[in-house]
């Protein structure tokens, strides 16, 4: 794989996936702002890409608010004066059966997990689009193919995440930009671990870092053929899209 000699935005980039994303980035030779709700957990990361040689600055920031989301874009372009690449790995998931979920837990869901998503990549775009180059990865879920369960607002919203980063897609065609998502199914991350009895067996589970591989290869010129695309990234897990 080539090396990155670019800017990085990784947004949910704390802990799990987006934490093992941005220190692949930063592997490949990208600097890389990292942002959070967690001020202390994105330090961290920035202190670890740091040590690999690599700049980078954490960013408070939540994505379910707009001016919020707005001035960490602001912040990051007035420290690195381009974002060459963004990921967005926020994501959060509540459980319960649909009929009886409260509008608070919807709201909250859905505000992070596709509102966020909206906010950032909008934000992001006239900068891609003044450089004439971007590179946009949204992580989504394999359960964005199914609906029920028992996270169907979870499913919902990233089943809406697929259908925003392909309108991105069709609407930057041709304007040197990409946008692309990967689905991972289950992948050992705190989150992911809150939806499964607490004796569950998670030897066969996928690591961080094998979606972050996913997400670098979105990321580079490798996959340069490739905008609007949907990418399941399974593994070696059970197919949870079919069960």
């Amino acid at each position: 794989m080539e090396h990155l000699d670019q800017t990085a935005l990784v947004v949910g980039g704390g802990r799990g996936i987006g934490r093992a994303t941005a220190l692949a980035l930063a592997r490949q030779g990208a600097d890389v702002a990292v942002t959070a709700r967690t001020l202390s957990e994105i330090e961290q990361v920035a202190a670890e890409i740091q040590g690999l040689g690599r700049q980078a600055e954490a960013v408070r920031c939540d994505v379910s608010d707009e001016r919020s989301v707005n001035a960490m874009v602001r912040r990051v372009l007035d420290l690195y004066h381009r974002i060459d690449i963004l990921v967005f790995c926020a994501g959060i998931i509540d459980f319960g059966h649909l009929s009886g979920v409260e509008t608070e837990m919807w709201d909250r869901v859905m505000g992070v997990n596709l509102r966020g998503a909206f906010l950032t990549v909008r934000a992001v775009l006239p900068t891609m689009r003044q450089q004439q180059k971007g590179n946009v990865v949204l992580v989504s879920a394999i359960g964005a193919f199914g609906g029920g369960g028992i996270a169907p607002i979870y499913r919902a919203s990233k089943a809406g995440l697929n259908n925003i980063a392909e309108a991105f897609a069709m609407e930057t065609l041709g304007q040197g930009i990409r946008v692309n998502t990967v689905c991972p199914a289950e992948t050992d991350t705190e989150m992911c671990r809150t939806a499964y009895p607490p004796d569950a067996d998670a030897s066969k589970w996928m690591k961080p870092e094998d979606i972050a591989d996913v997400i670098l290869f979105l990321a580079s010129d490798q996959s340069r053929a490739m905008t609007g695309a949907t990418l399941i990234a399974a593994g070696y897990t059970k197919l949870s899209r079919w069960g």
